[in-house]
């Protein structure tokens, strides 16, 4: 059986007229344009590209449409077309990010306080704008370092140190909590270190102004009634063909492990790289599916109990 959740899944309390109360909350936190100082070690640190997704703008009810759509069981969306799903090449192309490399984990049970003072230069209120691990974005942002041309290279980093934070918590991976991130500063000791993490930074749309005027916004019932209606011919199964001469060609370094099944590790964070479902998406023949991996003993692991424990 490849769909065990059904009875708990979102999808199963749909009606054709639920929209109040139903729509998905989605946010980002808004980055201000990096100060020029620290655009170099930005781009050393292969984050130029999540930079330039610092202020998104969300149609809610699109996003609750396809909320809808996606399958815990299998990680992909489910259309009338196929399954598809966000694969390590949308992130090779679309954020210039690197997807080879060793998985991001480390220590957890350090001095958070000298964590901080240590690379970010300053030292959080305990409980109040540090609890545990995890540290307020917005303390992150009214406490950067303001800096100018005359700055010592140790308060640049700093800064820098806690530009990529934000960008991590505020743009690239928002916690539940809407207001604090994993202080992951262990990865952000040496940006050198970086380029095992992260390939140079691709401007696929090519600089172009893309027009949503004759698309219609924050129409749930309209959503889900075109994509119930979808034919074939209508979804694009491989958008990126005909922007290779756009598309810097280091972004395809890690071509080779696009389609492979894999796990995708962030500390307590472990998903399914679910690839065999969606070889539509690389032009490949689709068979039957096996049954999936089922992650939900992993998903019940987070960082709410004891350290030693997860």
């Amino acid at each position: 059986m490849l769909l065990w959740r059904q009875q708990e899944h979102r999808a199963a309390y749909i009606s054709s007229r639920d929209t109040e109360g139903s729509i998905v909350s989605s946010y980002c936190h808004f980055m201000p344009e990096p100060h020029p100082s620290i655009v170099p070690i930005i781009q050393e640190a292969r984050f130029s590209g999540v930079a330039k997704l610092r202020h998104l703008k969300f149609d809610h009810s699109l996003v609750t449409a396809l909320v809808e759509r996606w399958r815990p069981e299998t990680h992909t969306f489910h259309f009338p077309t196929g399954e598809c799903t966000i694969t390590l090449q949308d992130v090779s192309l679309q954020l210039g990010l690197p997807v080879d490399g060793p998985p991001i984990i480390g220590p957890t049970m350090l001095d958070w306080d000298e964590m901080c003072e240590t690379l970010l230069g300053i030292i959080p209120v305990n409980g109040e704008s540090i609890v545990g691990s995890m540290i307020k974005l917005k303390w992150l942002g009214d406490n950067l370092f303001p800096i100018d041309e005359n700055s010592s290279i140790e308060v640049i980093h700093a800064h820098a140190r806690a530009y990529i934070l934000g960008l991590i918590g505020g743009v690239l991976m928002p916690d539940k909590t809407r207001n604090k991130i994993h202080l992951i500063c262990p990865l952000l000791h040496q940006f050198q270190e970086f380029h095992q993490l992260s390939p140079l930074v691709c401007q696929w749309s090519g600089g172009r102004v893309l027009n949503y005027r004759n698309v219609p916004h924050n129409d749930l019932v309209g959503y889900r009634a075109r994509i119930d209606h979808m034919q074939q011919n209508q979804f694009i199964w491989v958008p990126y063909e005909g922007f290779g001469s756009i598309i810097d060609v280091e972004a395809y370094r890690d071509q080779a492990i696009w389609t492979s099944c894999t796990t995708l590790i962030c500390f307590a964070i472990v998903e399914w790289h679910q690839s065999d479902m969606v070889k539509l998406q690389f032009r490949l023949s689709q068979e039957i599916h096996e049954e999936p991996n089922n992650l939900d003993h992993l998903h019940k692991l987070d960082m709410r109990v004891r350290q030693d424990k997860n």
